[in-house]
């Protein structure tokens, strides 16, 4: 008992004054930690590793950034400490993120500024942004792999325009009185000294003063250049060809009989290489659903720089997109593949283009489950259908040969709608279909087309039978004027020559023959239609009397038509012709 109660107190004793294991201190930041920038340059930021003093094996961690305000240009492992590499640095502009994992080998890393990987950004608006840690980790060179990591330290960073400061004039003694006057220099190919041209062959240009008897010049990208005091002859143009990319100054002066003037100067800017390729990128996916999906692109000119895009859709009209609208939402597309083509152009007008594919996936289609096939010109159209709850249905009406209208409904929560034209359509074949738009603006390919037929309304329906004004009015009024016609006619012809009129009158009875043929021929297949019916069913009242209207007006009308050829015929010398034969077949029971 007293052997174990030693053990025990030997044990207390070392665990009380053993050293104790140093406390975890590791830190990740980033350096430096805050700055000014311009917007549209770049600059780089480092990510380092504090160990704490305690040798170290591998660092992971992952950031974000605001891709508003940032994108990033390149991760770099030049001059880091890890060798190893589980996972290689990788970033997303569209999410905003950085990541990173390596490590190395035994006996690991020490110290307190050890760098890990370099971060090029852009600025791309003015205002001030954040770049913080969101995970990390520090393992210890223990064989454990213990996490060391205490702290973890962002940055804060101003972004603002550039301000360029012009250079400070030269001072230059002033020229004797009596010496030319300051040169005015203009270029035929670069006119304005402020914009960039492709152009590198250089035409220069100046009025040469009468008095002259020397001039001076000299082309140099250096702003204060003096041309110097020999004379390189007696001209006024000078062109110069292949020049460099870069900022260039033509310096100039005359010299006269007093000495020589001041110098003027003229700025011209080459830049004639485009903008380095780059590559599109649809952040929801070569395949989506989004009829807006959007496009993260970016390059860089060395010269110039980058003045806008253009976004192109299918071979249309180009969109514009200026530099802080990337990455950049294209307007509503309609269901199926697009090709996007965008082109980067720099300040002086060279471009590099980038192709890109989108497949827009098209919501389910509406139904046209009710609809009118024949429609009077005095009936409103009205369609009924099914689609997706909650969505818009685009009604498309289209006639032959005349602009279409569009139409617009909603559907219910149950996915039911109802479409109501507010105007009456004129006479004419029309051919409707459907679209369906979400909440999304994610659209439908269109549904099945319906044609309706819009006709005169009818004038009565008997059974099945539609008696219109085409088929009764319309005749028995041309019949009747064109008797009426015929009969004049006859008269006024018989006056001037009787034999005439008797040739003629036997055409008019041939004529009369035919259309009281036809008309009887209408009114006969109409009865039989209503004793079809009769066979059938016994005749209503309203029907019977249509019935013996119908036969009443056939009667009138041979009883007219017999009349007046009568009195033609009273007039007339024998012939042929006799009224009595026109009516012998026709005759009705």
């Amino acid at each position: 008992m007293r052997r174990v109660i030693s053990i025990l107190f030997i044990l207390i004793l070392f665990f009380a004054f053993a050293p104790k294991i140093k406390a975890a201190n590791g830190s990740l930041y980033l350096s430096p930690s805050s700055g000014a920038y311009t917007v549209g340059n770049t600059f780089s930021i480092e990510v380092r590793v504090n160990t704490g003093g305690i040798s170290i094996n591998a660092a992971q961690g992952t950031f974000v950034f605001s891709p508003d305000n940032l994108s990033v240009v390149s991760v770099s492992k030049s001059g880091s400490i890890f060798s190893l590499w589980t996972a290689e640095p990788t970033y997303s502009n569209s999410s905003g993120t950085i990541s990173f994992e390596g490590g190395v080998p035994n006996p690991g890393y020490t110290g307190a500024s050890g760098k890990i990987i370099t971060i090029t950004f852009r600025a791309r608006v003015n205002g001030t942004t954040q770049v913080n840690w969101s995970s990390g980790a520090i393992l210890a060179n223990d064989g454990k792999g213990t996490n060391i990591l205490s702290s973890m330290s962002g940055g804060n960073y101003t972004l603002g325009a550039s301000v360029i400061m012009p250079p400070a004039a030269p001072t230059e003694p002033s020229a004797p009185i009596g010496t030319p006057a300051m040169p005015e220099i203009s270029s035929s190919t670069h006119p304005d000294e402020n914009k960039w041209y492709k152009n590198s062959t250089v035409k220069f240009s100046w009025l040469l003063p009468e008095d002259i008897t020397g001039v001076s010049i000299a082309f140099t990208q250096k702003s204060t250049s003096n041309p110097g005091s020999i004379s390189d002859g007696i001209f006024d143009s000078k062109t110069y060809e292949n020049t460099a990319d870069g900022v260039w100054y033509l310096h100039l002066k005359f010299k006269n009989s007093s000495g020589w003037g001041p110098i003027g100067r003229f700025k011209v800017q080459i830049d004639t290489v485009s903008p380095k390729p780059f590559t599109v990128e649809i952040k929801e996916g070569k395949e989506t659903n989004n009829p807006q999906p959007t496009l993260i692109f970016e390059t860089t000119d060395e010269t110039s720089g980058i003045d806008h895009y253009q976004v192109r859709i299918d071979g249309s009209e180009p969109l514009i997109v200026e530099i802080n609208e990337v990455p950049y939402k294209l307007p509503v597309q309609s269901p199926g593949k697009h090709t996007i083509v965008v082109e980067a152009f720099d300040k002086a007008g060279n471009n590099t283009a980038a192709v890109a594919e989108v497949s827009i996936l098209a919501i389910e289609a509406p139904k046209i489950t009710e609809y009118p096939k024949r429609l009077s010109v005095e009936e409103n159209l009205v369609i009924k259908g099914t689609a997706l709850p909650k969505s818009t249905i685009k009604i498309n009406i289209q006639k032959e040969g005349v602009g279409p209208m569009v139409g617009q409904t909603q559907t219910d929560e149950n996915g039911n709608w109802l479409y109501a034209h507010d105007k009456f359509l004129s006479k004419g074949v029309y051919k409707i279909y459907a679209v369906a738009i979400n909440d999304k603006l994610a659209q439908s390919y269109p549904s099945q087309e319906i044609t309706v037929l819009v006709a005169l309304p009818p004038l009565f329906i008997i059974g099945g039978v539609i008696i219109d004004y085409m088929t009764v009015i319309i005749v028995l009024l041309a019949l009747i004027g064109l008797i009426i016609f015929g009969s004049y006619w006859a008269r006024h012809r018989f006056m001037i020559f009787k034999q005439k009129l008797i040739k003629e009158t036997e055409d008019i009875n041939r004529v009369m023959k035919r259309a009281f043929e036809l008309l009887n021929q209408e009114v006969e297949d109409q009865l039989n239609k209503l004793n079809k019916v009769r066979n059938k069913r016994e005749l209503s009242k309203e029907e019977k009397d249509i019935q013996e209207q119908l036969k009443r007006d056939i009667n009138v009308a041979e009883k007219y038509i017999r009349r007046e050829v009568e009195d033609v015929e009273r007039k007339l010398t024998p012939s042929k012709f006799n009224v009595k034969n026109l009516f012998k077949k026709n005759k009705k029971k």
